[in-house]
């Protein structure tokens, strides 16, 4: 069941990882974007600290559109790995079997990310990894949606040494414009 909470949606600053390297192959001013939303490169250094995750969603948003890449999320998920999870990624990475992995990273997940819940539905021959965003942001939220699914996808990747088979994503939002990106 999701958890309550009154905090502050909070989210990890290694959810930017890679972020500024990809910028700057586009050749655009990622400090320029950054401040758009409050942000500064220094304040991505440490990715223990924590930033609202408005300001993730309102900074893929306008990259998203600066860069004309309306699956902006998509691509900075694909420069992530386990490694932004902190010491919850060094723990699902050292599980014996990806049950376990799935089972601490649902348990966990809220050391990362504070406005989101992860949940897991197992069944004889499927595993069900649901994302849920629980913020009451008035913006929308699918760069956010897509970020995780991208990283989801390289974790579970990561954890079965690219062995996992995807037969079905569900996405909160229409991919009707492109539906080959999610591929």
């Amino acid at each position: 069941m999701p958890r309550k909470t009154h905090a502050p949606d909070l989210i990890r600053v290694s959810a930017l990882h890679g972020y500024i390297e990809l910028i700057e192959s586009k050749l655009v001013n990622p400090d320029a974007l950054l401040s758009r939303v409050g942000l500064d490169r220094k304040q991505l250094t440490e990715p223990n600290n924590f930033i609202q995750y408005q300001q993730l969603i309102e900074l893929l948003k306008i990259t998203a559109k600066e860069l004309n890449l309306p699956y902006f999320g998509l691509e900075l998920g694909r420069w992530q790995s386990l490694n932004i999870l902190g010491s919850v990624g060094y723990l699902i990475g050292n599980c014996d079997t990806l049950e376990t992995a799935l089972k601490n990273l649902t348990k966990y997940y809220h050391v990362h990310q504070n406005s989101a819940d992860l949940l897991l539905e197992i069944g004889q021959d499927y595993v069900k990894l649901s994302f849920l965003i629980r913020s009451n942001l008035k913006i929308s939220v699918y760069h956010g949606a897509d970020l995780a699914l991208s990283v989801g996808v390289n974790l579970l990747k990561q954890l079965t040494d690219d062995k996992i088979k995807l037969h079905r994503l569900e996405l909160p939002h229409s991919c009707d414009e492109n539906p080959s990106v999610y591929r």
